[in-house]
């Protein structure tokens, strides 16, 4: 059996690679070289696998002479399925194949989009964001070369057993996700080879175990001869999770300066739901590929249509909220949705069906949540026993036996892994406790952080050994389950440190969040009310670039920082990201690292996005002894507040609020009003008027911030005017500024918004240029 669905997905996952060998020097059709390059290059013997790749075209497996049962019936429908998701006409262009075509992005078409971006030739080397480009070379014969390097490098020495197989889709992901799976000119060619090659594997492996409890044996007559048939079907099942009460348990600390308990109880959750996933998968003999979208505490899976699969998610998510009551009462609980869906709706065929599977998941997910718990785990839980010397952990508040520091054992444990989590490459997860430094997930599994010596240990002796993940870069082993990309950038783990620097002491929080996310996946790819473009391969696509992007290349933007409205040269944020994944971002700083990134952010996901999607933003600034769980709350409050403003064009969102709820812009107006104007033209005014003493400025400056905020008293307006004029500068360029200034403020004080801007660029001024001993 195991021999057997190797084989099918594997001959799924590698049924096109025949395409980078035709790009790169072999003429012949892209299903011969392919199925050579397996057998004299990859090794790969099994002349099923062969023949998948083969046979994997209409005509030529019409014609092969294969047995009715052959896995190639498979593959060839399972890539009809996702090719016909993916590809689509593009008007006005004739067909011609063209090698070098580049990936077009997905973002061209997105939300109204019309543009032309293309990517450049690349793999995933590093955590850098990869921008479309308007015009970019070709990719040419030695950039194809290249890939095929790296492909015959990396799989030839991998095992051909199935613990192995997720290493051969990680390779296929380093290597093809910047490769179009199509160079059709008449086609948009925005899905990666990568994508289609995943898709094309998980519609297969779904198929089979579809096909296996219907007790069908003649795949020729199903597949091939009864195509249109069976594209009728519901084979698939669409399944949905999405992990209740994240907010609450993340940010339940209590204790003053909780920044690594903070960072370790995220990083906690995030990994929990990758658990979740891969027990799901490994009941069912699947591998990532049928795995959709992960982030952000929910993820969707593409499933096979049958009892087993019910079985096991039902299971499954019964073992885990056992596990969660067990552990955290309430506090944390999985729903778990699922429905059946058929080829044609992945193609929104008939209209509509395509955005009915995600209405019906969602109304399953909300009306789950309502009734999470059944009567007998009610009763269960109010006859739950406290233990006789069970106390309140002073770190989260749970009930619990507490260790000699006051604590639970479970922030015990997350305080004793918290600097593996960031220091270490890999995630050990074992059926049994090792030693004192391991974390408990459901299934009876542990996780320990480790490094790359000390997991071949393991592996080798194979000890209790379930799976490993690899943090931030491609491995290849026996069950590695996955490369997570972790936003783990920190410049200190220490709050008070962060707070250190320029200007005021002070802790800076972000919270960011990209707009109208859920409208974007369902609506975002129709166009003019035609939705041939709404498809699954599209859907998955944009999950996945969104998920680098808030995983992987939010550590290259906090590496390589490009803004600063300070004086001086750029130098490594003083930041500490707490959680970023999905489409959100949670990270403090030293509160102008967090505003000058808040800008670099917005700045490299416009660019990212070719302005289809925007990001709003809410910044606190907090001492760094105040509760950091409290520092949450207030700036998502402030983040609300930025997506609830609506700029003076009727623009909604897009926009960050800053300090308080009243102090909301749009990102153009606060890089170039608040700070290209009026904090440019202030900070001028004060070293052309104050060059030699600095407090009698702060001191002027505080007064005029002060009769700013009181400006509806009307003679606080000749007050501002007077102060600024009082002042009698010898110098011609001083005398300049000073008037410049006096003119601008005779215009701005007049109009609400233009003091609103003029306000928030005094505070930053004021912030800038005082000590923790100058805060009144």
């Amino acid at each position: 059996m195991e021999r057997e669905q190797f084989n099918l997905i594997l001959g799924c996952l590698l049924h096109d690679l025949g395409k980078i060998l035709y790009r790169y020097d072999d003429p012949r059709k892209h299903a011969k070289s392919g199925g050579e390059f397996l057998q004299e290059h990859l090794h790969i013997d099994d002349p099923t696998v062969r023949e998948m790749v083969l046979y994997h075209h209409s005509d030529a497996l019409r014609r092969s002479g294969l047995a009715r049962d052959h896995f190639a019936y498979i593959s060839y429908i399972a890539d009809n399925i996702a090719a016909f998701s993916d590809r689509r006409g593009r008007e006005g262009e004739n067909k011609r194949f063209l090698p070098d075509t580049n990936l077009e992005s997905i973002f061209n078409i997105l939300n109204g989009n019309n543009r032309r971006g293309v990517y450049p030739a690349t793999m995933l080397d590093s955590n850098a964001p990869i921008f479309p480009q308007s015009q970019e070379r070709g990719l040419d014969r030695e950039f194809y070369g290249k890939v095929v390097d790296r492909v015959r490098d990396n799989l030839a020495h991998l095992s051909q057993d199935f613990a192995y197989l997720q290493s051969y889709l990680e390779v296929v992901e380093a290597t093809m996700s910047f490769v179009p799976s199509s160079t059709n000119t008449a086609e948009f060619a925005d899905i990666s080879l990568f994508d289609h090659l995943k898709l094309t594997t998980a519609y297969g492996a779904a198929i089979y175990a579809y096909l296996q409890e219907c007790g069908e044996k003649d795949y020729r007559a199903r597949l091939l001869d009864g195509a249109e048939d069976f594209y009728e079907e519901e084979a698939f099942l669409l399944v949905s999770l999405d992990m209740s009460g994240i907010q609450k348990f993340i940010y339940r600390i209590i204790k003053k300066g909780a920044l690594k308990s903070l960072r370790a109880r995220s990083f906690y959750l995030d990994i929990m739901l990758e658990v979740i996933v891969d027990e799901i998968l490994a009941r069912l003999d699947l591998i990532r590929a049928n795995l959709l979208y992960i982030g952000g505490g929910g993820a969707y899976l593409l499933l096979p249509n049958t009892e087993e699969t019910k079985r096991v998610l039902e299971a499954v998510q019964k073992e885990v909220n056992g596990w969660f009551m067990q552990e955290f009462s309430t506090q944390l609980y999985l729903t778990l949705a699922y429905t059946p869906a058929a080829a044609n709706h992945f193609r929104n065929v008939p209209e509509g069906s395509y955005g009915a599977l995600f209405r019906t998941l969602s109304e399953k997910i909300s009306a789950q949540k309502l009734k999470r718990y059944t009567y007998r785990d009610i009763v269960a839980f109010n006859e739950a026993v406290v233990v006789d010397g069970d106390r309140e952990c002073k770190n989260c508040n749970r009930t619990d036996h507490l260790t000699e520091e006051g604590i639970c054992e479970m922030c015990a444990d997350l305080q004793q892994v918290s600097a593996g989590i960031f220091e270490r490459d890999f995630f050990l997860f074992t059926e049994e406790k090792l030693d004192k430094t391991g974390l408990a997930f459901p299934f009876g599994q542990w996780m320990y952080p480790v490094g790359k010596r000390d997991l071949a240990k393991y592996m080798e002796s194979g000890k209790a050994y379930v799976r490993a993940y690899a943090k931030n870069e491609f491995y290849t082993g026996d069950a590695l389950s996955t490369n997570l990309w972790v936003g783990d950038y920190h410049y200190n783990k220490f709050t008070d440190q962060l707070s250190r620097g320029e200007g005021i002491e002070r802790i800076g929080v972000l919270r960011a969040d990209v707009d109208n996310l859920g409208q974007t996946f369902v609506k975002g790819f129709e166009r003019n009310g035609n939705t041939d473009l709404v498809t699954l391969s599209r859907t998955s696509t944009l999950s996945r670039v969104f998920s680098n992007f808030f995983k992987s290349n939010i550590n290259h933007i906090l590496e390589h920082p490009e803004y600063r409205f300070r004086d001086g040269e750029i130098e490594p944020r003083k930041c500490n990201i707490i959680y970023s994944g999905g489409d959100d971002i949670f990270l403090i700083g030293h509160w102008a690292d967090v505003i000058e990134f808040a800008v670099d952010l917005q700045r490299a996901f416009r660019r990212f996005t070719e302005d289809s999607v925007t990001i709003s933003a809410g910044i606190g600034i907090y001492a760094s002894s105040y509760p950091i769980s409290h520092m949450a709350e207030e700036t998502g409050e402030l983040e609300s507040a930025a997506k609830a403003y609506i700029d003076r064009w009727e623009n909604p969102k897009n926009a960050v609020c800053l300090f308080e709820e009243n102090m909301a812009f749009s990102w153009e107006e606060f890089t170039e009003n608040v700070i290209g104007e009026k904090y440019d033209l202030l900070k001028r005014y004060f070293h052309a008027m104050y060059p030699d003493d600095v407090q009698s400025g702060h001191s002027a400056l505080y007064q005029i911030l002060y009769y700013l905020r009181e400006i509806e008293d009307k003679i606080n307006f000749a007050r501002i005017l007077y102060l600024l004029s009082r002042k009698k500068p010898k110098e011609r360029e001083a005398r300049a500024v000073q008037q410049e200034l006096i003119q601008k403020l005779y215009e701005w004080l007049k109009i609400g918004e233009e003091r609103k801007a003029l306000e928030m660029a005094m505070i930053l001024l004021v912030y800038e240029n005082r000590g923790d001993n100058d805060v009144q």
